[in-house]
Formats: C-alpha cells, sequence, structure tokens
C-alpha cells in the first residue's frame, strides 16, 4: 500500500514485541523507549502522536495492520478505535484456516515469514519471531533490518484434528467479536484466496473505497507454501478423513 504516495500504512504497530515497534515506515525509531512507555501506557496517545499525527500534504489515507488479538497489546485501545469515527476497516480474512495454520507452523520451524519477490528491497523482520496471533504471551526479541532471506528447504508438518477444530472455533469467535465493535464503522472485507487471484484489482477497490484514485501498486510478495497440502502435511490422510463429509472437507481440497 505505502507504493502509493497518498497512503501510509505502519506495520503491526500494536503485536507482542516489547523492546520495538513494527512501523514500517521510513523516519521513524523502533526502539525509541519514548515511543514504546506511549504505547504501553497511553496508546491513545501515541496514536495521536505517532500514528495520526501530521504527515505530508500528499498522505490522504494513514492506517496500520491490526491483528484480533492485537486488541490485548494494551489497555483501553480498542475502545480507543471504536470510538474513532473517522476510522475505516480493511478486513482481510482467509478462508482456507488449514492453510493458515500450516503456514503458521511452517513459518515457526524455519523462521520465515514472508518472502519478497527478487525486486524487493529487504523489510524489517522479527528477529527471533513466533507468530504474535497464535504465541501472543510469548516475548519476542528486536526487529532488525535483513536482506531477502533464502528459499527454506520444504518442511512437513503435524496437525492434529483438534488442532484445526480450535482455530476454526477462535476465527468464528473473532469475526463475530470484531463486525461487532466495528460494524458502525465503513468497512471492506477482502479474501486472501481472492487476491492471489485478482491482486491489483483488489488493490484498486481498497484505494477506491479509501476514496483515492487507484493507482497500480507494487507488490513484492511471494506465495510461500503453494503446493498441495498434501504435500505439506505429514498426516494429511488421517485429517481427510476425520473430516470427509464435514463443512471443512474442502479445506483439504483446496
Amino acid at each position: 500500500m505505502n507504493s502509493n504516495p497518498n497512503i501510509r500504512c505502519f506495520g503491526e504497530i500494536f503485536n507482542f514485541l516489547w523492546d520495538a515497534i513494527d512501523y514500517r515506515v521510513e523516519g521513524y525509531d523502533i526502539h525509541s523507549a519514548e515511543d514504546l512507555a506511549l504505547r504501553s501506557t497511553a496508546p491513545d496517545e501515541f496514536l495521536r502522536r505517532r500514528i495520526f499525527c501530521e504527515h505530508p500534504a500528499v498522505v490522504r489515507a494513514v492506517g496500520f495492520k491490526f491483528h484480533y488479538q492485537h486488541y490485548m497489546a494494551a489497555e483501553g485501545l480498542w475502545q480507543q478505535l471504536q470510538k474513532d469515527d473517522e476510522l475505516a476497516v480493511i478486513h482481510l480474512q482467509r478462508r482456507n484456516l488449514l492453510r493458515v495454520l500450516t503456514s503458521d507452523k511452517i513459518a515457526e520451524r524455519t523462521g520465515v515469514y514472508e518472502l519478497k519477490s527478487k525486486s524487493g528491497q529487504g523489510s524489517m523482520k522479527p528477529g527471533r519471531i513466533v507468530r504474535a496471533i497464535r504465541q501472543r504471551l510469548r516475548r519476542m526479541t528486536t526487529l532488525r533490518a535483513t536482506a531477502e532471506p533464502a528459499q527454506p528447504s520444504k518442511v512437513t508438518v503435524h496437525i492434529q484434528p483438534d488442532e484445526l477444530r480450535k482455530i476454526l472455533h477462535e476465527t468464528e469467535l473473532s469475526l463475530a467479536h470484531w463486525a461487532t465493535l466495528f460494524g458502525s464503522h465503513p468497512m471492506i472485507t477482502l479474501a486472501y484466496e481472492d487476491m492471489v487471484v485478482e491482486l491489483q484489482e483488489t488493490f484498486a477497490s481498497v484505494q477506491t473505497f479509501l476514496g483515492l484514485q487507484p493507482r497500480s501498486l507494487a507488490i513484492n510478495l511471494v506465495r510461500q507454501n503453494p503446493e498441495p497440502l498434501a504435500k505439506l502435511i505429514d498426516n494429511f490422510d488421517e485429517l481427510y478423513d476425520e473430516f470427509r463429509g464435514t463443512p471443512e472437507e474442502w479445506m483439504l481440497q483446496d
């Protein structure tokens, strides 16, 4: 989104990194003690002073990435967001939660959470990261600037049927919770599965939603685990037998 000069999109500024802030915008000190203290003790003031503050005149939309569990990062955070009547919500979902679970497990084993295309310029990455949305109480270490990571050797993971049931249940609750919190705000809902098919069209719709003239955006992320799930999950047959004939069967065939 930041390749459109009218947009300034920060990273996961309310994730569970205790000693760094995932700004992902130039000109910010990710280790600023003042910013870290402000984010922890006064998230509303942090937003006013560091995020929804004065920006260059060309910038017309400012926002940040926010996972379902990030509201726990600071007391009073979700109330502050809920009452902000200028807030618009871009809600990105993934329909296939089995692929989400598989990708999370692979990332935890490899330490690689996103890949850049060869044209990418590198990014700010957690040093030894464990996905915050799933392991929100585990301490994370520092953010550092890294070059493009090498493609890791492909690994397989083991998924218990109850692990899939758990993420299905938790996601259902989270969707209902956030629909209630932000139901009165302008919102556009996007599905990851649709984005990978029509990427530029999807981003054009987002820019229109924000009241901006759509531009072709520079996108340098590549899909990490495109292989069939049968090649990524070592107990795939067990899962297929468990969920055959259920509403979730399609996730194994995707």
